[in-house]
């Protein structure tokens, strides 16, 4: 980056600023890359949950829960698990958990199948 200042600025000021914009820029470059890593994984960690056991699968779901918590598929998973293994209990608890942690259109899914139980 060119670092021209006008003649009203003070060049080691202007400096020190533009050192600041760069160290900025540089970590959120570096944030950017954490969060599109971690939705790579969550990805991969939701899509082998789908072909597992559902022990393992409620592993898996959960995992993704502690990287992701507002993440809908991972509650979905984790309710229909419960779900088929006729655990209401559970199943209610997790829909609860999702209706705090997402929102819009996820969270009016959950709040209607919490109804339904």
């Amino acid at each position: 980056m060119k670092r021209d200042v006008g003649s009203k600025f003070n060049k080691d000021e202007a400096d020190k600023i533009f050192d600041a914009l760069d160290k900025l820029d540089s970590k959120s470059t570096k944030k950017d890359k954490n969060i599109e890593n971690q939705i790579k994984e969550v990805s991969q960690i939701l899509k082998d949950a789908k072909s597992c056991d559902d022990a393992k699968a409620c592993e898996l779901y959960q995992k993704v829960l502690v990287l992701m918590p507002e993440n809908s598929d991972a509650y979905m998973g984790l309710a229909d698990i419960y779900h088929k293994q006729n655990r209401a209990e559970k199943e209610k608890d997790i829909i609860k958990k999702a209706i705090h942690n997402t929102d819009g259109s996820n969270k009016e899914k959950f709040m209607k199948r919490l109804k339904n139980l």
